[in-house]
C-alpha cells in the first residue's frame, strides 16, 4: 500500500530495484538472441518488481519507532528509492 501511495502521490518509484530487472532482462534477451530462439514475452516485459532495497527497509523500519512528519519520511526515502545510499 505504501509503495503504491508513494509512486501515485509522489512519484517515487524503486529505481534501484527496477534497473536490475531492466539489466536482467536485456541478458535474458541478448541470451535468446544467441541461441537462436524468440524471448517469452511473459519473461521480457519490465514489470514492477515487488521488491524493495534494502534501504528503503531501514529508513521504514527506522521510522516505525520515531515519530516524524511525512515530508521528512520523504526527504529520507526518495533517495533511498532513486539510488543506493553509501
Amino acid at each position: 500500500i505504501l509503495s503504491a501511495k508513494l509512486e501515485r502521490e509522489e512519484g517515487i518509484i524503486n529505481e534501484t530495484r527496477m534497473d536490475a530487472r531492466r539489466k536482467t532482462i536485456r541478458e535474458y534477451v541478448q541470451l535468446m538472441a544467441e541461441l537462436g530462439k524468440p524471448p517469452n514475452p511473459l519473461l521480457a516485459k519490465p514489470l514492477k518488481p515487488p521488491q524493495f532495497c534494502l534501504q528503503f527497509l531501514r529508513v521504514l523500519k527506522d521510522r516505525l519507532f520515531i515519530p516524524t512528519s511525512w515530508e521528512v519520511f520523504l526527504g529520507l526515502v526518495r533517495p533511498a528509492m532513486e539510488r543506493y545510499l553509501t
